[in-house]
């Protein structure tokens, strides 16, 4: 078995002016002959799929390509040259990234989840505003450590405490009220207004649900290694043990009796309306169950679950039993993790979103799957994730509608990280060259089809609506 491998985001260096080139098809192979083109023109990060808001953050809305797209430095971009980025994360319509310990967002910024004070959008990135600037409660030196977009809002880890900004009619930015922020307001913590969040142990946050407008937005973060959620009640997806229609407006814990008292939670995911934890090396779900994404075998989709319970392993799944788990993502409707390398999904397959390979058509077991499947590797169906390759990064693209987008990032032994991807790709998210859903892992087009180089090794990959970047350490 391969050994786990740490997910990690690696910075992106910044450097030479360079234009934005928007190629497709023939283009791509007549402009870029040689791997010199791209030498010559160092990257923010490679982008594919939609454009229409500026998602690609290349400093002018476009009509998206198919394939990868260099994204590249330029005069007017808020972030300093020469300035890694990490921790890229894409919602719908609008993305974020960390540079130099600061928060920086481009996209849709029509509920203010740029965080940046205006409802203006932004195609190229723009600063998170911190205290004073126009009421911010992000500190201005504070380093952020995590950043996550959903739907309409944006969340934030900075010295242990969690921002939200944007939407807030369900009360997903945890601050006791249900008014929205076009700049960072502080998460409640030790006990705030009933919040269960301890103050500057925050290490991840995750922001889904519905868009803005919506009732069913929530939000969920770590803090001293346990799992803490707020906004929507509905379907149980605070996991702690209520269904309701009233939000909860600040952190109440999850309920943690499936795992034990004693057990870190290492990682969290949440999506429409469903969220998944990683706790000592096993992945557990809750929420709404009628897409099969909590994993648990169940097959009464009306019965939403208001508590964490584990996703099947083996013999009743092919996921294996070993506490080995350590990733997890939730997408609209179906949901994936990492273990020992490998990869497994379950949920709706409608799109092949479990990259499993399965039979097409409307048949028991190949449109929903309720156990953990493996996803296929080189040798099964078109799948072109190598047999020995192990994954170190998971994202979904499309936490929110009815298809969903998956990525990963594999290397064989010694290799280089590429990018694999499959799942819904209607807007050439997958960077495979054309619009057409992938049932298998693909990997996403290099050079001289795209403007990737060959033989680049990624250091991430960040999915979202429609649309998917990608980027390299200095």
């Amino acid at each position: 078995m391969r050994r786990a491998l740490l997910l990690a985001c690696v910075p992106v260096a910044l450097v030479v002016l360079t234009a934005t080139l928007r190629p497709t098809g023939a283009d791509l192979v007549d402009a870029a002959s040689t791997a010199s083109t791209f030498d010559a023109l160092p990257t923010l990060w490679w982008a594919t799929g939609r454009d229409d808001v500026g998602q690609h953050g290349d400093g002018a809305p476009g009509a998206g390509t198919v394939a990868p797209v260099r994204v590249s430095w330029r005069p007017g971009v808020a972030i300093p040259r020469g300035v890694p980025v990490q921790r890229v994360s894409v919602g719908d319509g609008a993305a974020c990234g960390i540079a130099g310990g600061r928060a920086y967002c481009w996209g849709a910024n029509d509920h203010g989840q740029l965080g940046d004070g205006t409802f203006d959008d932004a195609a190229s990135p723009v600063p998170v505003a911190t205290s004073p600037s126009g009421g911010s409660a992000l500190p201005a030196d504070a380093v952020v450590t995590d950043i996550d977009v959903g739907a309409g809002a944006a969340c934030a880890v900075a010295d242990g405490n969690v921002y939200c900004w944007g939407d807030n009619s369900s009360g997903r930015l945890g601050n006791d009220s249900v008014d929205g922020s076009p700049v960072p307001v502080a998460v409640a913590v030790d006990g705030a207004g009933g919040s269960s969040l301890p103050a500057g142990t925050a290490t991840r946050v995750a922001t889904g649900g519905g868009g803005p407008g919506s009732t069913t937005a929530f939000t969920c973060a770590l803090a001293d290694g346990r799992a803490h959620c707020w906004g929507s009640r509905e379907n149980g997806r605070l996991g702690n043990g209520v269904a309701s229609a009233s939000p909860r407006l600040v952190p109440t814990p999850v309920n943690g009796g499936a795992w034990g008292l004693d057990a870190e939670i290492t990682d969290i995911a949440v999506a429409e309306s469903a969220a998944c934890a990683v706790a000592n090396g096993n992945v557990y779900c809750w929420g709404r169950a009628v897409f099969g994404q909590l994993g648990d075998g169940s097959n009464a989709p009306g019965v939403n679950q208001t508590i964490p319970l584990p996703v099947e392993t083996s013999p009743a799944s092919d996921l294996p039993s070993s506490p080995l788990v350590s990733h997890v993502a939730v997408g609209a409707t179906s949901a994936c993790a990492v273990h020992d390398g490998d990869l497994y999904c379950w949920g709706t397959n409608v799109a092949g979103q479990l990259g499993a390979d399965l039979a097409t058509g409307t048949e028991p077991g190949t449109t929903l799957v309720r156990r953990a499947t493996a996803v296929a590797r080189a040798g099964a169906g078109a799948s072109e994730l190598p047999v020995d390759a192990g994954v170190v990064a998971l994202t979904a693209g499309g936490r929110l509608g009815d298809s969903s987008a998956w990525c990963a990032l594999a290397a064989p032994p010694g290799g280089e990280r590429r990018a694999y991807c499959w799942g819904h790709g209607a807007h050439g998210q997958l960077g495979l060259g054309d619009t057409g859903d992938a049932r298998v892992p693909r990997a996403v087009l290099v050079h001289p089809s795209s403007q990737l180089p060959a033989g680049t090794g990624l250091d991430w990959v960040a999915a979202g609506s429609g649309v998917t970047l990608m980027g390299v350490g200095p």
